[in-house]
């Protein structure tokens, strides 16, 4: 479990005759009647425990049959968790729910805890992700607390900004679900929205510009495909021709993982410089910025400089 330790739940269920004189519990006190239950807990250094079934003496004459039912037991815990979250690394939360005994449900709030003032530092887009280990797997269901849809193995998005800085979401164990215990972790990771075209950057033939976007990975959008070109260049020379130092500025969780430069090369990294020349009339140069493999989330900008001719 979580915390290294795990409860379980102990019931003694009777039928026959003297049932109402049967007594069970710990050896040194058996005080518990047909029906009760108890709690326990065990974890790696206690695996056992003694447990005396009797009839005292002094009981009627009678004939009992009895069962002991043992389940694993998750403790009720606080009504709601906070789940904190940072803006760009996301967080986990593990816990455990079980049924019909125990702590059927929980209830969390997700809350981003250092948006900044910047327009890039106000709002993430994050995926959340259930895992799960144990029974009930195919019971559990969690999410927006007034639609828990999804299951284990599924992941949720949720949009935070500094306006709606927080969101609550449910994991639950519904009514009628068969027996059983479930650790489960809940995984949060911010992710950049995906887009699907190339972006446009054009830069001023003498003041250059710059170009921002974000990346994330694994998940979101790991690659962005950017056309660089310039503005103002003519046909009359030295203004038809114009060379352009880019550098990539990152900031973010993950930076040195960020790698671009021109489609057949990116081995540039966050910082690095390059020099593109551009001519009256041409298209323009491709750029790639990419995080190829690796956990990160990136805010970005591309700063071009013109190179004054000589």
């Amino acid at each position: 479990a979580p915390n290294g330790d795990r409860q379980y739940t102990i019931r003694v269920t009777c039928e026959g005759s003297g049932a109402e004189a049967l007594r069970w519990g710990s050896p040194e006190s058996p005080s518990l009647r047909c029906n009760d239950a108890t709690t326990t807990t065990f974890n790696a250094d206690l695996t056992q425990r003694q447990l005396l079934v009797m009839m005292p003496d002094g009981s009627p004459a009678g004939s009992v049959a009895y069962n002991v039912a043992v389940s694993a037991y998750a403790a009720p815990d606080a009504e709601a968790f906070l789940f904190a979250l940072q803006k760009d690394r996301g967080g986990r939360v593990a816990q455990a729910i079980s049924y019909p005994e125990g702590d059927t449900s929980d209830i969390y709030v997700l809350r981003v805890e250092d948006f900044g003032e910047a327009p890039t530092e106000r709002q993430r887009d994050f995926e959340v992700f259930m895992r799960c280990t144990g029974d009930n797997a195919d019971a559990l269901r969690w999410g927006d607390a007034n639609n828990p849809r999804f299951r284990c193995q599924q992941t949720a998005h949720f949009s935070l900004s500094t306006a709606q800085a927080q969101q609550q979401i449910v994991v639950v164990l519904p009514e009628g679900s068969a027996p059983g215990y479930l650790d489960y972790v809940l995984v949060a990771r911010a992710v950049a929205p995906i887009d699907s075209e190339t972006y446009l950057f054009t830069a001023d033939r003498n003041s250059g510009g710059q170009f921002g976007e974000s990346i994330s990975s694994p998940g979101g959008d790991n690659t962005d495909a950017i056309l660089f070109a310039a503005s103002n260049l003519i046909d009359t020379p030295p203004h038809n021709f114009r060379e352009f130092e880019l550098t990539l500025l990152c900031s973010g969780d993950g930076v040195e993982q960020v790698r671009w430069g021109s489609p057949t090369d990116t081995r540039l990294g966050c910082g690095g410089t390059t020099v593109v020349p551009m001519l009256a009339g041409t298209e323009g140069q491709a750029i790639l910025v990419t995080v190829p493999e690796g956990r990160a989330f990136v805010n970005y900008t591309l700063v071009a400089r013109p190179r004054q001719p000589e």
